[in-house]
Protein backbone atom coordinates (compact mmCIF):
# COMPACT_ATOMS: atom_id res chain seq x y z
CA UNK A 1 0.00 0.00 0.00
CA UNK A 2 3.22 2.33 0.81
CA UNK A 3 4.31 1.92 -2.76
CA UNK A 4 1.02 2.82 -4.56
CA UNK A 5 1.00 6.17 -2.17
CA UNK A 6 4.39 7.02 -3.47
CA UNK A 7 3.76 6.27 -6.56
CA UNK A 8 0.53 8.23 -6.50
CA UNK A 9 2.95 11.18 -5.03
CA UNK A 10 5.23 11.10 -6.99
CA UNK A 11 2.61 11.12 -10.51
CA UNK A 12 0.89 14.24 -8.73
CA UNK A 13 4.08 15.59 -8.50
CA UNK A 14 4.68 15.10 -12.26
CA UNK A 15 1.51 16.55 -13.22
CA UNK A 16 2.06 19.72 -11.08
CA UNK A 17 5.21 20.15 -13.37
CA UNK A 18 3.71 19.41 -16.75
CA UNK A 19 0.71 21.26 -15.87
CA UNK A 20 2.69 24.70 -16.76
CA UNK A 21 4.31 23.79 -19.31
CA UNK A 22 0.93 22.17 -21.40
CA UNK A 23 -0.78 25.30 -20.39
CA UNK A 24 1.71 27.89 -21.85
CA UNK A 25 1.74 25.59 -24.86
CA UNK A 26 -1.59 25.71 -25.65
CA UNK A 27 -1.31 29.32 -25.36
CA UNK A 28 1.36 29.67 -27.57
CA UNK A 29 -0.34 27.54 -29.94
CA UNK A 30 -3.57 29.49 -29.70
CA UNK A 31 -0.95 32.94 -30.03
CA UNK A 32 0.35 31.39 -33.26
CA UNK A 33 -2.87 30.44 -34.46
CA UNK A 34 -4.15 33.87 -34.47
CA UNK A 35 -1.43 35.44 -35.73
CA UNK A 36 -1.47 33.42 -39.16
CA UNK A 37 -5.08 34.04 -39.30
CA UNK A 38 -4.51 37.78 -39.26
CA UNK A 39 -1.59 37.17 -41.95
CA UNK A 40 -3.84 35.45 -43.84
CA UNK A 41 -6.56 38.43 -44.05
CA UNK A 42 -4.01 41.03 -44.47
CA UNK A 43 -2.48 39.25 -47.24
CA UNK A 44 -6.12 38.91 -49.04
CA UNK A 45 -6.64 42.62 -48.92
CA UNK A 46 -3.75 43.50 -50.39
CA UNK A 47 -4.35 40.92 -53.45
CA UNK A 48 -7.78 42.74 -53.62
CA UNK A 49 -6.17 46.19 -53.95
CA UNK A 50 -6.67 46.93 -57.40
CA UNK A 51 -9.50 44.50 -58.26
CA UNK A 52 -12.28 45.13 -55.30
CA UNK A 53 -10.50 47.66 -53.33
CA UNK A 54 -9.46 50.64 -55.17
CA UNK A 55 -6.06 51.37 -56.07
CA UNK A 56 -6.09 55.23 -55.14
CA UNK A 57 -4.86 57.42 -51.97
CA UNK A 58 -7.09 56.71 -49.01
CA UNK A 59 -7.52 54.49 -46.26
CA UNK A 60 -10.61 52.08 -45.69
CA UNK A 61 -11.67 49.90 -42.65
CA UNK A 62 -13.37 47.12 -41.62
CA UNK A 63 -14.44 43.98 -40.07
CA UNK A 64 -12.95 40.29 -41.69
CA UNK A 65 -15.13 37.35 -41.16
CA UNK A 66 -13.40 35.90 -38.39
CA UNK A 67 -13.85 39.47 -36.74
CA UNK A 68 -10.44 40.83 -36.64
CA UNK A 69 -10.73 44.43 -37.76
CA UNK A 70 -8.30 45.80 -40.62
CA UNK A 71 -7.43 48.92 -41.97
CA UNK A 72 -6.39 49.42 -45.46
CA UNK A 73 -4.03 52.92 -46.22
CA UNK A 74 -3.01 54.41 -49.58
CA UNK A 75 -0.52 56.86 -50.05
CA UNK A 76 2.13 58.14 -52.40
CA UNK A 77 5.52 56.43 -52.28
CA UNK A 78 8.19 58.38 -51.48
CA UNK A 79 11.24 57.27 -54.01
CA UNK A 80 14.51 57.66 -52.43
CA UNK A 81 15.69 58.93 -55.96
CA UNK A 82 13.32 61.26 -58.16
CA UNK A 83 11.50 58.75 -60.37
CA UNK A 84 12.15 59.40 -64.81
CA UNK A 85 8.65 60.69 -66.18
CA UNK A 86 6.94 56.87 -67.16
CA UNK A 87 3.64 57.41 -66.79
CA UNK A 88 3.58 55.35 -63.65
CA UNK A 89 3.65 56.11 -60.18
CA UNK A 90 4.27 54.15 -56.87
CA UNK A 91 1.87 53.64 -54.49
CA UNK A 92 2.80 52.53 -50.68
CA UNK A 93 0.09 49.79 -49.66
CA UNK A 94 -0.22 49.22 -45.80
CA UNK A 95 -3.23 46.89 -43.92
CA UNK A 96 -2.95 46.33 -40.53
CA UNK A 97 -5.43 43.77 -39.01
CA UNK A 98 -5.42 43.58 -35.02
CA UNK A 99 -7.43 41.06 -32.75
CA UNK A 100 -7.88 41.19 -29.07
CA UNK A 101 -5.81 38.23 -26.81
CA UNK A 102 -7.36 38.00 -23.78
CA UNK A 103 -7.05 41.42 -22.58
CA UNK A 104 -3.99 42.56 -24.91
CA UNK A 105 -4.84 44.12 -28.05
CA UNK A 106 -2.22 42.25 -31.00
CA UNK A 107 -1.89 43.58 -34.48
CA UNK A 108 -0.40 42.62 -37.80
CA UNK A 109 0.70 45.10 -40.57
CA UNK A 110 2.02 44.13 -44.30
CA UNK A 111 3.30 46.68 -46.41
CA UNK A 112 3.63 46.91 -50.02
CA UNK A 113 4.58 49.11 -53.03
CA UNK A 114 2.03 48.99 -56.29
CA UNK A 115 2.76 50.47 -59.39
CA UNK A 116 -0.46 52.09 -60.95
CA UNK A 117 -1.16 55.00 -63.82
CA UNK A 118 0.13 58.39 -63.40
CA UNK A 119 -2.80 60.76 -63.38
CA UNK A 120 -0.74 63.43 -63.43
CA UNK A 121 -2.80 64.78 -59.79
CA UNK A 122 -6.23 64.06 -61.25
Amino acid sequence: MLEVIVALAIAALAFGYAYPAISESLNRLRFDRDGAAAVAVAETLLDRVGYDLPLQPGSQAGTADNGMAWQLAIAPYEAQRPLPQSGVTGLQVAVTVRWRDGTLSREVQLQTVRVARDTGGR
